[in-house]
């Protein structure tokens, strides 16, 4: 028999008494958006890449002997170019387009929104 195990009540300490929020600096949100982003992980043209080398595997890797499919597969990714250029294009100049999702929206467009609408007047409402 185990004398310590009874006395520690098993292994568990009393629990810590809460740690008091104490606020640093005002809790309110900025009007600005930093330009920081991440890569996307948007994957272009993925049923046309594995049209592609599925047909490559079977004419054993001859580009050409798939001529349909690897001209599938360009038109496509001149398609996804264009597509990033013009949101690029809209997106830097802060040219909002309906139908965005918050998460779609670039900083200068989030920027730009921000500016119309301030959350301190959004804010000022709700108190």
């Amino acid at each position: 028999m185990r004398s310590t195990d009874s006395l520690q009540g098993n292994g568990r300490w009393p629990a810590k008494p809460p740690i008091k929020f104490r606020e640093l600096l005002p809790m309110e949100l900025k009007d600005k958006v930093s330009g920081k982003k991440g890569k996307s992980s948007d994957v272009a043209c993925l049923p046309e890449m594995m049209t592609l080398f599925a047909c490559l595997s079977e004419k054993n890797y001859d580009s050409n002997n798939c001529p349909q499919e690897a001209s599938a597969f360009q038109s496509c990714y001149d398609r996804h170019l264009l597509k990033n250029a013009e949101y690029r294009q809209t997106g830097s100049q802060g040219i909002l387009t309906p139908g965005l999702k918050a998460s779609q929206l670039t900083s200068q467009q989030a920027n730009t929104l921000l500016r119309k609408y301030p959350i301190a007047k959004m804010l000022r409402k709700v108190r």
